[in-house]
């Protein structure tokens, strides 16, 4: 027998799929995937083992997208504090990678709000 899903863990499961969806379908013209859906309407917490499941799901498409395109380098974008407003950025290459990276300042990147994580093995030049 098939449960239906109400609620906030309807709209969390359907928030997961469209993730993937969006990184299913991206092209060479999009620069980021990020999570279209926000609980901040809710006045609730997201608790730890959702927030990690979240996490999880990103580090899987990084890794996944990693893996299937060679010609662009991906970054993701952690915010531990709001981790909606986290994503997977898509640069051209290398040089832009880099040139996002120093634009940002290193206070802001080793701060507790900001989190990168790069797979140097995988970026192309």
């Amino acid at each position: 027998m098939k449960t239906k899903l109400r609620g906030l863990k309807r709209r969390w499961k359907l928030m997961l799929k469209n993730l993937d969806n969006m990184a299913e379908t991206i092209d060479s013209t999009d620069d980021e995937i990020f999570i279209k859906e926000s609980f901040q309407d809710f006045n609730r917490k997201i608790s730890s083992s959702y927030k990690i499941e979240l996490f999880d799901k990103l580090l899987h498409i990084l890794t996944t997208k990693q893996k299937q395109d060679g010609k662009r380098c991906y970054l993701l974008w952690y915010l531990p504090n709001d981790i909606f407003e986290s994503s997977i950025l898509i640069f051209n290459g290398s040089v832009a990678l880099e040139k996002f990276i120093k634009e940002r300042s290193s206070s802001a990147i080793d701060s507790g709000e900001y989190r990168l994580f790069l797979n140097k093995v995988n970026n192309p030049e």
